[in-house]
């Protein structure tokens, strides 16, 4: 989400509607005062979404908020957020203990979304306030931010049905009530919801009661448990007529729910993600010795969501796709469910329980969720490889994103910056310095230090500090500071030449007089002052140790070059297992062995030092170190390889290079390496779907058919005819059966490419009579050219 999106918006306070354009303010200028800090929110409102509602204006939710403050400083103003909010001037109270304070004026912001209520006392630190605050907040139809309508066709009567939604991360819940909208603010919610008897109402918490409203017919009033304290942005209320899938508790034993529309949820769409979500509670609560802090979990796929998906705590929101699994659907969506849901479970811990003081931390929260996505996720779905794809879908993905000069900026995001507060820094470099910190601080002393960590800042924010002082603490508690960090040094002196530098280290290394030389330079070549705290593993032939990966030793950010000392004569790899946030150029000698050994015996590394061996030759040949297309030759040495995982890094990089060269006198020769290699790992493969085994060959089958298609290989017309001859003698619905949902996107824009008129007609056919919306969808794109 763009902070600059957010700024351009109509804010309605009072009787003002103001028109409030972008504006260039720093971050700190949208910070609230820290004179008070609430502690508790009463917010009652009343969900208005059909018209003719008893004379109510249709998408609005008036309501009211009495919001406990603890003064911390001498005031007489207090200040809070608000946007796209009428708020009934006449009617707002401030309170204490004594009586009411009089209000001497209200004022706004627009541009920063501010609400200040100017007092004629002064209020006392140290003593509690009650704000009571009137207003009325749009359900929004044009966006999917803040408070919004969501909606969906019901497949039996074809008619529309509306729901409200929320979605609050960063700055959305001062969209819905009037609130002190910064994530370090944590508060006591107690939630009344007014709507319609033919819906209902999901919260944080589980429902206390529901009570007919003594004023209006036909609606109810829906009270719901007292949260625990806990950040706005992790609010959430959602009315609606969904139905929900329970999990068997024989997984976890509080409840455990999936939420969808009727339709999906009657086709079995919800079973896999209640079990996988349950399985996922289990495994944090033992992996962490925290309990799960609420009584239940719903998770419910909203059919209109612009993120993937968001942790509100106790009430997960998930686009359809991320959440929804019918039997039978293809590997690529069964485990892109279960990332999704072990990223959101994730921030029950790491987020909802501590929490970044402020945006510019984000880190704290995404780097731990996606880090343990994939490591809880390792007990569960073994058959996709975890660690494997953390690293070709994060931890590669971020090397290329934060090399890039426009994108990149550090971890812990300047306060004066436009930047991305979700983006490949901060959610998969972060990521990434979070699995190295455990690998070279040790598995033991990471494990302890997560747990001291959540602990000290149970129910309160924290900043990348707290995380640092934590592993120090437990790195002194198991007496390995000296095997584990440079002398003299500490985990946060370390660890902040990662956060607060833009780019990344690259390390050159030559092999010279039995020693190893070592240089380090950033990989953003227009801020070369900038080095690093860089772990050095070293491995060799002689002692092929991969298991062991604290550093051999450190190169000092006060020192661009050092050296050491190896008898090897063999080859050499620096960085196994990609542990540390590098690249790494060898000399041309180190790159012939490192090359002589994959071709003759690769398994002599892991499949992740080869995949990142493989990454980093075509990275540095498409950012220019070496020569892109001697990159791509490593291929030769690789001609064989059949891990899965291995191949899907080849494939990733294979397309970024593919967008180098496809429009340059260089494509052929590209091709002349490429498609062999490719039409290899069919051979190996197949080209036949395992309807019986999931797993990351058939995910990677799908992308090596269609990159064989992309660049004209004689083996995709092959192919793609076969297929075409099965389709077209059966019918519509037996067609998954005879291409499997695993490569129907290849198989079909290669029958689409290749089959001519015939191939045509036949899809204009299909698309004429398919009544599967999501079926129609992927044929139009075939009939679109894919």
């Amino acid at each position: 989400m763009k902070y600059s999106l957010i700024l351009a918006s109509l804010l309605l306070i009072g009787t003002h509607a103001l028109v409030v354009s972008a504006t260039n303010h720093p971050l700190l200028d949208y910070r609230l005062p820290r004179n008070v800090r609430p502690t508790k929110y009463v917010l009652n409102m009343r969900m208005v979404l059909d018209e003719n509602q008893d004379g109510l204006q249709p998408f609005t939710a008036p309501g009211n908020v009495t919001i406990t403050v603890n003064c911390t400083e001498v005031t007489n103003s207090i200040t809070l957020n608000a946007q796209y909010i009428q708020v009934q001037e006449s009617l707002v109270k401030v309170t204490s203990s004594s009586g009411e304070i009089p209000i001497a004026a209200h004022s706004f912001q627009p541009d920063l979304h501010f609400y200040t209520i100017q007092l004629n006392e002064t209020l006392e630190a140290g003593r509690n306030y009650y704000l009571f605050i009137p207003f009325t907040s749009q359900i929004l139809t044009n966006d999917t931010y803040g408070l919004y309508r969501g909606y969906y066709t019901d497949g039996n009567t074809n008619l529309t049905k509306n729901m409200a939604t929320t979605f609050f991360q960063p700055f959305g819940a001062r969209r819905a009530f009037p609130c002190f909208d910064e994530p370090e603010y944590k508060a006591v919610f107690e939630l009344t919801i007014g709507r319609v008897t033919k819906y209902h109402t999901l919260a944080n918490m589980d429902l206390i009661k529901t009570v007919p409203d003594s004023q209006l017919a036909g609606w109810e009033w829906d009270q719901f448990r007292p949260t625990l304290p806990m950040s706005t942005y992790i609010v959430c209320v959602i009315v609606s007529d969904f139905a929900s899938e329970a999990a068997d508790p024989v997984y976890f034993p509080k409840p455990v729910k999936v939420w969808g529309t009727p339709q999906a949820i009657e086709k079995k769409g919800g079973v896999f993600a209640a079990e996988m979500a349950s399985k996922l509670l289990y495994w944090h609560e033992n992996f962490t010795g925290i309990s799960y802090s609420l009584t239940k979990l719903d998770s419910i796929a909203i059919p209109q969501f612009a993120a993937g998906a968001m942790e509100n705590w106790g009430l997960n929101t998930y686009r359809d796709a991320y959440l929804i699994y019918y039997p039978g659907d293809s590997d690529s969506a069964y485990i892109g469910v279960a990332e999704t849901l072990s990223h959101e479970l994730s921030h029950q811990w790491y987020g909802n329980l501590a929490t970044c003081e402020w945006w510019d931390q984000t880190w704290l929260n995404e780097g731990l969720a996606t880090f343990f996505t994939y490591k809880a996720l390792l007990v569960y779905m073994s058959e996709f490889d975890p660690e494997m794809r953390f690293i070709t879908r994060h931890h590669q993905s971020a090397l290329r994103f934060d090399s890039n000069e426009t994108k990149s900026h550090p971890v812990v995001i300047p306060t004066d910056s436009g930047f991305d507060f979700f983006d490949g820094t901060s959610m998969e470099k972060s990521g990434c310095l979070t699995r190295m910190m455990e690998y070279i601080f040790t598995k033991p002393v990471f494990k302890l230090a997560l747990r001291y960590y959540i602990l000290q800042n149970y129910f309160k924010s924290a900043n990348q500090d707290s995380l640092f002082l934590a592993m120090d603490v437990t790195i002194d508690q198991f007496s390995v500071r000296d095997t584990v960090l440079p002398p003299n040094t500490t985990v946060k002196a370390i660890m902040d030449t990662w956060t607060l530098q833009t780019g990344y280290p690259l390390i050159r290394v030559r092999l010279e007089n039995n020693q190893l030389i070592f240089s380090q330079e950033n990989i953003i070549a227009s801020q070369p002052d900038h080095t690093w705290w860089v772990p050095i593993k070293v491995v060799t032939q002689e002692n092929p140790d991969f298991r062991t990966l604290t550093a051999s030793f450190w190169i000092p950010p006060n020192s661009r070059n050092a050296s050491y000392p190896t008898n090897s004569t063999g080859w050499v790899v620096i960085n196994p297992e990609a542990v540390g946030f590098y690249r790494v150029l060898y000399d041309p000698v180190m790159t012939e062995r490192i090359d002589q050994e994959l071709a003759r015996n690769s398994n002599a590394f892991t499949p992740i030092t080869r995949a990142q061996i493989v990454d980093d030759r075509m990275n540095l040949g498409v950012l220019g170190y070496t020569s892109l297309l001697e990159a791509v030759k490593i291929l030769n040495y690789i001609f064989n390889e059949t891990n899965s995982g291995v191949l899907t890094s080849v494939v990733k990089n294979l397309k970024n290079v593919w967008s180098q060269v496809k429009d340059t006198e260089d494509v052929d020769k590209f091709k002349g390496v490429s498609i062999p290699f490719l039409e290899n790992v069919i051979k190996n493969i197949g080209d036949e779907n395992d309807f019986d085994k999931m797993g990351m060959t058939n995910i990677l089958r799908n992308d090596v058919i269609k990159m064989l298609c992309d660049y004209g290989s004689p083996m995709c017309d092959s192919i793609s005819n076969k297929y075409f001859l099965r389709l077209k003698s059966t019918t519509p619905d037996l067609y998954d059966s005879v291409v499997s949902r695993n490569i129907q996107d290849s198989i079909y824009c290669g029958i689409a490419k290749t089959g001519g008129a015939n191939a045509k007609s036949f899809f204009k056919a299909w698309y004429k009579t398919e009544t599967d919306s999501s079926k129609s969808k992927m044929l139009y794109r075939v009939l679109n050219g894919c």
